[in-house]
């Protein structure tokens, strides 16, 4: 979909089947960007708190 074009203009002019196709690819596409992005802040803080737990375990010894 070109920027500046919305919805229904694009869907006017393309068909549904493929303007809807289009705009759920796009949805699939920012919905697994965002996901992939909340998974490496989520691994980086589980890291993060493994490697404090270890010093606060080594230091319990």
């Amino acid at each position: 979909m070109r920027r500046g074009m919305d919805a229904i203009t694009f869907i006017k002019e393309t068909g549904f089947p493929a303007g809807a196709f289009v705009m759920l690819y796009a949805l699939f596409r920012t919905t697994l960007a965002e996901n992939t992005r909340a998974l490496q802040e989520l691994s980086h803080v589980i890291r993060e708190v493994r490697g404090l737990l270890l010093r606060l375990n080594g230091a319990a010894k």
